[in-house]
């Protein structure tokens, strides 16, 4: 069978996300240069490396760069000899268009294992219809809570005896997890069975590429860039216009510090979660 589809000729992946990349580097280039009045650009080699840095910064502080996944790790994973040798799990690496990739391992639950609470009901139940039932049994004088405020009260101490039961009881071992090698190391006593994985993975590069934050941060650092060669290299236009290497890197930089404050500012508190 013929195969139609474009070669991807950037080596990034899969080609979808190859060809994401080639439209996000010419809509910088036409904006950097106004639309090709500035007849320079940079190499689209040194433009890939800019949207690659990119890409780690907003996995670090951006909150939409990255989404909660579960995981689930087979028990069978105490007999391989990476476990054996380090005492660590080797977890995936990313897809081809760049999503999956495990960026942090948020909580790590060992599957099967129940806590008993009162009248030998688990402690999983849910939340919200839980506690609209004790607040209605409240107003309608349930035996053993006779008011809204003591069903709330109830609710709330029953919350935190289970919260500091579920660290005693329900996830007892301790992980560390490396972002370099992906490496789920366990610290704690040795799993039972399977575990159930809260992690922050990576989105598809696609998705990253059509956010206009971005945008204008890979924008940003290529007028950084071309600032700076224009200041180490000099360059000039016909008519003897010289351009400002000087101002370019300077805005350039304004442009960046203003992105990251409205980052800052739009996350309001520190979202990332770590282990």
């Amino acid at each position: 069978m013929l195969n139609t589809e474009k070669p991807n000729i950037n080596n990034i992946g899969s080609t979808e996300a190859g060809q994401c990349i080639d439209e996000l580097i010419r809509k910088v280039n036409s904006y950097v240069t106004g639309a090709c009045m500035i007849p320079m650009k940079l190499p689209k080699s040194e433009m890939i490396n800019i949207v690659e840095r990119a890409k780690e910064w907003f996995y670090k502080h951006y909150e939409d760069s990255v989404q909660t996944n579960y995981l689930v790790i087979g028990k069978d994973f105490t007999s391989t000899d990476e476990f054996k040798k380090n005492r660590a799990i080797q977890l995936p690496g990313p897809r081809g268009d760049g999503s999956g990739r495990i960026f942090s391992v948020n909580s790590v639950q060992v599957a099967g294992e129940n806590m008993i609470g009162i009248s030998g009901k688990t402690g999983f139940i849910d939340s919200d219809f839980s506690l609209q039932r004790l607040i209605i049994g409240g107003s309608y004088g349930v035996p053993y809570s006779t008011a809204n405020g003591e069903s709330l009260m109830y609710y709330a101490v029953t919350e935190s005896y289970y919260d500091l039961a579920r660290q005693m009881l329900i996830n007892p071992i301790t992980t560390e997890y490396n972002l370099l090698n992906r490496r789920l190391k366990i610290l704690g006593e040795t799993p039972k069975n399977h575990l159930v994985l809260e992690v922050y993975e990576t989105i598809s590069d696609c998705s990253l590429y059509s956010d206009e934050i971005f945008f204008r941060y890979v924008a940003a650092h290529t007028k950084k860039q071309l600032g700076t060669m224009i200041m180490t290299f000099g360059y000039s236009l016909p008519g003897r216009v010289t351009l400002n290497g000087d101002m370019i890197r300077s805005d350039a930089q304004e442009e960046i510090d203003g992105i990251k404050e409205e980052i800052k500012t739009d996350e309001g508190t520190d979202w990332f979660l770590t282990s």
